[in-house]
């Protein structure tokens, strides 16, 4: 990838609910343009790391560090314009049903305040062709598939032009080709300069989408190495994962 600049930098990250430690002092770092996954077991704090980055989670202790701003402890209202920089795309698309392909695209830009139509259907029709679903603006959440509603969960992500897009289990539930679309999807975007930090359990999809890839193990980054090496020499936790993910 060559060098790049450091885009988000989490340190010292102290997350738990009641008794149950989460996170404990995890630190991690973002390259610009890189599609980071991370790896873990049920419960390790993956989408929980993913939410604390927008202020949907309050962790007990740490810093983030994104765009100069410290992210951690913000207001509701601080947290609108990282929300426009931080994107995050749920597992299950969270499309509106009463509103067409289009007005759910919409949608986050007229929230904004943006009232120009013209600029909002180029938009609109540049998202949709970047994730394979030109034409579809009129159709309605109901007629869709499975994969087309998570690729307009993502196209609806791309619409504030974020400069990083968090993705929680994108290929939860869909078929090996639904799957291998939306891995190159994220892929095509990295190459495009998107940066992008991926939860999945779907090994398919991070060995084909990754960058980096981090392990997160007793609530830190236990291992964190370049996809190169995850393929041909992955450290042990990562390989005994990756193993018994393959046989399970």
């Amino acid at each position: 990838m060559g060098v790049r600049d450091v885009v988000l930098s989490v340190k010292g990250l102290d997350t738990r609910f009641g008794k149950k430690v989460v996170h404990n002092k995890l630190s991690l770092d973002v390259i610009e343009g890189e599609v980071l996954v991370l790896l873990g077991g049920s419960g390790s704090g993956k989408s929980v790391f993913l939410r604390s980055l927008i202020g949907l989670e309050s962790p007990q202790a740490g810093e983030c560090m994104f765009e100069g701003k410290e992210l951690f402890g913000l207001d509701e209202l601080a947290l609108v314009e990282v929300r426009r920089r931080i994107a995050y795309v749920f597992q299950g698309g969270a499309l509106f049903d009463s509103l067409t392909v289009a007005e759910n695209l919409a949608y986050p830009l007229r929230e904004q305040g943006n009232t120009d139509d013209s600029e909002i259907r180029a938009r609109i029709e540049d998202a949709l062709s970047r994730v394979g679903l030109p034409g579809t603006e009129a159709l309605f959440p109901a007629s869709l598939s499975g994969g087309m509603i998570k690729r307009v969960g993502l196209a609806r992500s791309l619409m504030l032009d974020p400069a990083v897009v968090l993705y929680d289990e994108p290929t939860a539930g869909l078929d090996p080709t639904n799957s291998r679309r939306i891995s190159e999807i994220i892929r095509t975007l990295a190459e495009a300069g998107k940066t992008s930090i991926l939860v999945t359990h779907d090994i398919d999809c991070a060995l084909r989408a990754a960058d980096r890839i981090a392990f997160l193990h007793d609530g830190r980054v236990a291992e964190i190495e370049p996809i190169e090496v995850i393929k041909s020499a992955p450290p042990p936790l990562i390989r005994d994962y990756l193993e018994g993910e393959s046989k399970s």
